[in-house]
């Protein structure tokens, strides 16, 4: 779970679910919370997220990368008007082990919403002990023509 904090008015919360089978397929799923505080006192929700079937396409002992395709969805309410959009996705991830305990990720999803296009990438640095990473990072999300810069930390369990 991740708590994200724009460099504007909006706060918002993220959770995500990658599971990885020794087969190498997995799911890959992530969903976030968004809300903008408006100037007259109303406030704007988002709800955005992605579904996915991965696949680990390579992995050794420093690094594993994962690829694969699922669909974008969005539901928001923007004074008084509700927005609901589903989309094609793809995603490519890696996460990196240089050295114990830390582990670098990065996440690049891109696809559409409607007719809009959507991107996100995040990248992070966090430190593993005993199966738990603490971790901060950057993430940029763009959706049509809304643009958020995000500052992100949150805990990953490792199992």
């Amino acid at each position: 779970m991740d708590c994200l904090e724009p460099f504007d008015n909006i706060n918002g919360i993220d959770g995500r679910l990658l599971l990885s089978t020794s087969s190498r397929f997995g799911l890959d799923a992530q969903a976030s919370h968004f809300e903008e505080r408006r100037a007259g006192g109303g406030i704007d929700t988002l709800w955005v997220g992605d579904c996915n079937l991965v696949f680990r396409f390579a992995q050794a002992e420093k690094a594993e990368f994962r690829t694969g395709l699922g669909f974008n969805w969005l539901d928001g309410r923007e004074s008084a008007r509700r927005q609901s959009d589903f989309g094609f996705n793809f995603t490519y991830g890696a996460d990196f082990f240089p050295v114990k305990p830390w582990v670098l990720s990065a996440d690049l999803d891109a696809g559409n919403l409607g007719r809009a296009a959507l991107v996100r990438f995040r990248t992070t640095g966090g430190i593993l002990l005993h199966g738990v990473e603490a971790y901060t990072g950057y993430e940029y999300l763009d959706i049509g023509r809304s643009h958020q810069n995000l500052l992100v930390a949150g805990l990953r369990v490792w199992f």
